[in-house]
């Protein structure tokens, strides 16, 4: 097994949150209804304002409706209706935001379930790529092989550092067309680019609503878990080269074969993930809240060790530590249900909710989020690798909103370059294998006040957003904290004139160098002395000798003291 030993230098020191409500028993915002089926539901900032934005996909098996985006309004508020929406109309169903084609931006992949035929046509998967402000308007890629696809999800399955596109195909209805059972499938990333047709199949064929990237077995590699209706849920492990098993390495024992989403979490306390599904009874089963635990590589056959204790038409789970206890805690969803939370401890989830809300919709997604900033701060972890182990290492914790710097052996790593990760999951994959005696020094930004979407079926209730209520005031700065800068560009992209907005943790001087793409410096940018923590630098997009730039990505990297931050701008004449 790999292990990995983490020094955290910023850390939290634990606050008791007895007394306090987390979640109100209202949402505080309810988008405009539109009509609109709302299902997949992802976060990202994807117009690079600094601020994260909250997507949807439309449709589901109802109608065929577009792909929406709300921005944040930059202070944590968001618009009652959609600031952006993709000129096509699918059935959509879940969705996945990574940066695909590495230029550090965020990027949408989205199910297609149906096609324009209904239940008589196969769907798709999708591409939409990140312009720099905006989503394009249609999606450039889309698979080339149809099928019914309710779900998909991003991930490094070969263990390259980059981001491959997984998805879960089936539908579980005896509805028009078949197959109704299919292939899981993954896409492979080339160059930025993903493969029209699978380069992955697995042996078995299913009708799976949910698919989802973990290190299961702590080997390095992630490996891929399907929950499925009609058949059992499967695990597929990567072997130490990183190549899935195309045949199960671990199936579900219950005969309960009805699951609709699923979450990982570490509810038993070891050093292995478990997997907790939730089961929909629409077309039979107890539609009750499971989890399988394991407490070694998950192979063979097992029961789940944990099971609510009510059932229903079970639908989002998503697993954190909410309470602020240290033991993840699920919420957990229902169609024409309340939200729920259930409470984690020493002794596992409890099987009854302690808290609902005061709601009743047709759930379909969960996604947390610190939207309005309230209770921003930076850690520092270094992980230090005990044996060759792959590529991919976990983050302490899950609250982690935003990446800030990754170094490897003290060599900056970039983004979409170096190593991939996605803004839903605390793993980073890097390129490089990762060889006993490696550190990675981690910087990033977490919170512990969370807040809570909801993405609703029903097309006349809108999205909600719970915002988190605790005052968690028992973050500590240990005494090695390492101060972290913040760099933000605007506008980008950009015309005339970019300025650069920089926070420094302690005045000193600070340096900005421009790289086109090649990599090659085209100019420099340095502030002399330093009096003030808060500084802006302006670029007017011209290089060496004053001569004027043509359009194009171009990278800055940002030097103070021995940090340094790399990004991207867009410069368009």
């Amino acid at each position: 097994m790999a292990r990995r030993f983490f020094f955290q230098l910023f850390f939290f020191a634990g606050v008791v949150c007895f007394g306090q409500t987390i979640y109100p028993s209202l949402p505080d915002y309810t988008s405009n209804a539109l009509g609109y089926f709302a299902t997949g539901l992802g976060i990202a900032d994807i117009n690079q304002d600094g601020w994260d934005d909250i997507i949807t996909a439309n449709g589901n098996d109802m109608a065929r409706q577009p792909v929406t985006v709300y921005y944040n309004n930059g202070d944590g508020t968001f618009p009652a209706n959609p600031s952006w929406s993709s000129s096509d109309v699918d059935y959509h169903g879940h969705l996945s935001v990574g940066d695909i084609n590495g230029d550090n931006l965020p990027d949408l992949a989205v199910s297609v379930f149906l096609g324009p035929g209904g239940f008589n046509q196969a769907g798709h998967v999708k591409v939409y790529l990140n312009q720099g402000n905006a989503l394009e308007s249609t999606p450039s890629w889309r698979s080339g092989d149809d099928l019914f696809t309710f779900s998909c999800a991003l991930g490094d399955a070969d263990g390259d550092g980059d981001l491959d596109l997984a998805v879960a195909g089936g539908q579980p209805y005896n509805i028009g067309i078949g197959p109704y059972l299919t292939y899981g499938r993954v896409y492979y990333n080339q160059n930025g680019i993903l493969d029209s047709l699978p380069g992955w199949q697995s042996t078995v064929t299913m009708a799976a609503l949910d698919v989802g990237f973990a290190d299961l077995d702590n080997n390095g590699f992630l490996d891929l878990v399907f929950a499925n209706h009609l058949t059992p849920n499967y695990i597929f492990l990567a072997d130490s080269l990183g190549q899935l098993a195309s045949a199960p390495s671990w199936s579900s024992q219950d005969a309960d074969y009805h699951a609709n989403s699923l979450t990982f979490a570490h509810l038993d306390g070891n050093d292995y993930l478990d997997v907790i599904i939730s089961d929909n009874n629409q077309l039979g089963g107890q539609g009750r809240f499971k989890a399988y635990l394991f407490n070694g590589p998950p192979t063979g056959q097992s029961q789940p060790g944990w099971l609510s204790a009510t059932g229903g038409f079970g639908s989002a789970v998503l697993a954190e530590d909410l309470t602020l206890d240290q033991y993840p805690d699920l919420l957990a969803g229902r169609w024409w249900g309340a939200v729920q939370l259930y409470r984690g401890s020493l002794f596992g989830l409890e099987t009854n909710p302690f808290w609902s809300s005061a709601t009743g919709s047709v759930v379909e997604a969960y996604a947390l989020r610190d939207l309005d900033q309230d209770h921003h701060f930076t850690k520092l972890v270094e992980i230090v690798v005990d044996q060759d182990s792959g590529h991919v290492v976990y983050l302490p914790d899950v609250q982690v909103e935003q990446l800030v710097q990754v170094s490897l052996n003290g060599r900056l790593l970039i983004p979409g370059q170096d190593f991939c990760s996605t803004p839903d999951d605390h793993w980073i994959s890097t390129v490089a294998p990762l060889q006993a005696g490696d550190t990675l020094r981690i910087h990033y930004i977490a919170s512990y006040d969370r807040d809570l979407v909801v993405s609703n079926w029903d097309n006349n209730i809108g999205n909600y957003i719970f915002y988190n209520q605790l005052n968690p005031t028992a973050v500590h700065t240990a005494a090695s904290e390492t101060p972290v800068l913040s760099v933000s560009a605007f506008p980008n992209p950009f015309n005339q004139q970019c300025r650069f907005r920089i926070e420094l943790p302690q005045a000193a001087p600070v340096k900005i160098t421009i790289f086109d793409l090649s990599g090659r410096r085209v100019t420099t940018l340095s502030s002399g002395a330093v009096i003030s923590r808060e500084y802006e630098l302006v670029w007017d997009g011209t290089g060496q000798g004053g001569l004027e730039l043509s359009s194009g990505i171009y990278f800055y990297r940002v030097a103070w003291k021995d940090q340094q931050l790399f990004k991207q701008l867009f410069l368009i004449r």
